[in-house]
């Protein structure tokens, strides 16, 4: 599995993930400095899915690239808390119900994603954001910044929302 690729990874070291649709749930609790980040991407961009939900706690300098997390379970798809330098990009986020990405005391960049859940896109609480290149589609608000979120939105679409930047 995907989640025990990650369990056994040190600093540095970077997973990449075959084409194909995993089920499970990622937990990823990891603390690394910038110059050993740690990676977890897809063999062929977009052409991994995760049938469940990812959780990035207490971490530091991960990026996880070109996997679509398609949540099932009616909550958020991707939590990211109490971490910084974390990286989302070339991947998408769905869910039949429930909200896409939520950050909390967080720093998280996303970069070309596709944000597709009929909810809230992004929430940051606390959080500084940067969100470029990246696609809000058919969200009740694409992106809801609360708390002293520091947010950062360029070449950004918001399609059939209900509203863009609620804060």
């Amino acid at each position: 599995t995907i989640a025990k690729a990650v369990s056994v990874l040190r600093a540095g070291e970077k997973v990449i993930v075959m084409d194909g649709e995993y089920t499970e749930n990622l937990s990823i609790i990891k603390s690394y400095d910038e110059a050993d980040s740690f990676v977890i991407s897809a063999q062929n961009a977009g052409k991994v899915t995760v049938n469940g939900n990812v959780a990035i706690v207490d971490s530091s300098n991960v990026t996880v690239s070109g996997i679509n997390v398609n949540n099932t379970a009616g909550n958020a798809a991707v939590v990211v808390n109490n971490s910084t330098g974390i990286k989302l990009d070339s991947a998408s986020v769905s869910a039949a119900s429930g909200n896409g990405i939520q950050a909390a005391d967080s720093e998280l960049t996303l970069s070309e994603m596709k944000i597709l859940v009929p909810g809230v896109g992004l929430t940051c609480s606390a959080s500084v954001m940067k969100v470029t290149r990246t696609l809000f589609k058919g969200n009740t608000k694409a992106i809801s910044s609360e708390e002293a979120s520091d947010l950062l939105v360029t070449a950004s679409v918001f399609s059939t929302c209900g509203s863009g930047i609620y804060s």
